[in-house]
Order: C-alpha cells, then structure tokens, then sequence
C-alpha cells in the first residue's frame, strides 16, 4: 500500500508541475513588439533560438534600413557550425547607391518562450544608441583619408584607384548617421567625393595587356578611368600552373597587375599579384574555371582586387 500511494503521489505531482503552454504562452508572443525613439524591437519563432534570434535581428534591420532611409537591404546567411545546422545573418543596407555593411554585436533576447511543439520564440531589442555608435566607429575608420588636391596627375590617380571605394563608403555611413541622428551634420566625405568626381574626369589609366588577356583587360579598362594621353600604365602579366588531383584538374593562375609611370623607364609605383584556383573535370574546365573566376574578381571596384583591404 505504501508504494501505491507513493506512485499516485508522483503522477499527482507530475500532473501539476506539468506546464500547460497553450494557457501559460506570453501576451508578448503574439503581440506586435513597439519600437520606440530609443530601441528597435522585434518578435520571431523558428526551430532553435538561435534561428529565432537571427530572424528576429532580420525584422529589426529593415527597421533600421527604414530610418536611414536606405534603398534595399540584403541579408547573407553565414553557416556558423560545421553541421550547417546554425547560421548568422549578415546585414547589407544600400545608401546613396553604396552597398554598407550593417551590424549587431552581443545581442541577447530579451525573452524567450519555449512552445509545446518545440519551436522557439524570442523578443529582440537593440538600442538605436548601438546603431548609432556602429555607425559612428565605422565613419572614424575612414577619418584619415584625404583626396591630396595639390598632388600631381599621377599620384591623384593613384590615390583615387585606391581609395574612391573607401571613401564612397564612408560617405554612405556618414549620410545613414545623420538620418539617424540630426545632430551629425558633419560630413568630411561629400566634398572630397565631388572634387575626385570632378578631376577624375581628366585622369586616365591605360591597360597593357598580351592577347590572352585581352577579355581580362577589357573588363578593368570598363571600370578605370581612360584618357587619350593616359597618365599610368597598368601592365598584366600571368601565370599559370596545372596538375591532375583526385576529383578532376587544378588550374593556378596569377595575375601580375604593375602600375607604371607611362613613359621610359616605366618607373613601377604599385604591384599587385591576384591568384586563383580553378577546377575541373578536364584541363580546359579548370582552366576557363580560373578564368572567370579572374573575370569576377576584376569586375569589382578596383580597390578591392589592386590593393591591400586597409586603410592608411
């Protein structure tokens, strides 16, 4: 008898601290969350928490996309395990036509709610102040920059190969920061943006290339400056190297890009060398493989294949 009623007292437990979700579900859940002049929030329910979390911060960067007046917002999902079964969310906001990367550091639900089919819902607020000071760091990573007005041809060219990227950049976070806050009228980037705009209108950079790079060139020249009497060179040079794996071919291909002064001796004042890997089934699919996978690289504003991923 004694183990009897000591079983009808664990069911009798178990059916009270049993939690009943559909009575025990939070008003917030399927409330619409309100943002205020202080935070963004928003509600979400995925599989995991941290699919919730992810869509949740989504929701909230088309909030902050619409108060800094942005033209579109992309969002890239990153796997962040080697299952593939998690994944991060990577923000893109489109301002004055320049593609800005947007970001969320530390953020943690403000609640969350486990439903009895297993799905997850969380509440996600960020500060605007974080916006803001997102914003703000970003802009002081670009504050030395200085279109040298009082440079030769050549130099100015140089600098705006290098640096017209950089600098629309900061010119589209400077422009969302003051959308943001009204306060921050201070725009070093504008001015320098017109006066590079209006010089480089008499700059010029010829490409030298052999005929096999003939497609290559093309595509940098489309995207370069050109003058009848350029004022640098870009010479191209390759190499290539091919060997057979286990799956098919590997095609190693280097592009050597000098910039040169454009008269004898051709004084050298930048040299970058971009490689790639193609693959393959046979030698010629990895190496058209590598081909356009040069194509693609070149395509992209010429700072971010030419130079170094730094600013100095």
């Amino acid at each position: 008898m004694r183990i009897s009623a000591l079983t009808l007292a664990v069911v009798s437990l178990l059916a009270f601290s049993t939690p009943l979700h559909a009575q025990d579900q939070p008003q917030w859940v399927t409330e619409l969350p309100s943002s205020d002049r202080d935070t963004y929030r928003a509600v979400a329910t995925a599989e995991t928490h941290a699919q919730a979390t992810q869509t949740a911060l989504a929701a909230i960067a088309e909030q902050v996309a619409v108060s800094l007046r942005s033209e579109s917002l992309s969002v890239y999902d990153k796997q962040t395990s080697a299952q593939g079964t998690d994944t991060q969310s990577q923000f893109s906001l489109t301002v004055a036509g320049q593609s800005v990367p947007l970001q969320f550091s530390n953020i943690a639900p403000e609640q969350s709610y486990r439903h009895a089919d297993g799905t997850v819902s969380v509440k996600v607020a960020v500060k605007k102040a974080a916006v803001h000071d997102f914003l703000k760091n970003q802009i002081d990573q670009y504050s030395e920059l200085r279109f040298p007005t009082q440079a030769d041809s050549q130099q100015q060219l140089l600098w705006l190969l290098r640096y017209k990227q950089p600098l629309q950049t900061a010119n589209a976070y400077a422009l969302a920061l003051a959308q943001l806050d009204p306060s921050q009228t201070d725009n070093p980037f504008n001015q320098q943006l017109v006066e590079l705009t209006r010089v480089e209108q008499s700059l010029g950079l010829r490409v030298i290339a052999s005929r096999d790079l003939n497609v290559i060139a093309g595509v940098i020249q489309r995207n370069t400056p050109s003058q009848s009497q350029p004022d640098l060179w870009l010479q191209l040079e390759q190499q290539a190297q091919q060997r057979q794996s286990n799956t098919g071919y590997l095609h190693r291909q280097q592009l050597i890009a000098s910039v040169t002064e454009p008269q004898s001796p051709f004084r050298q004042l930048h040299q970058q060398i971009i490689e790639v890997i193609g693959t393959g089934a046979t030698p010629e699919d990895a190496a058209t493989d590598a081909q356009n996978q040069l194509k693609a690289m070149v395509a992209q504003p010429v700072s971010n294949w030419l130079f170094d991923a730094s600013i100095e």
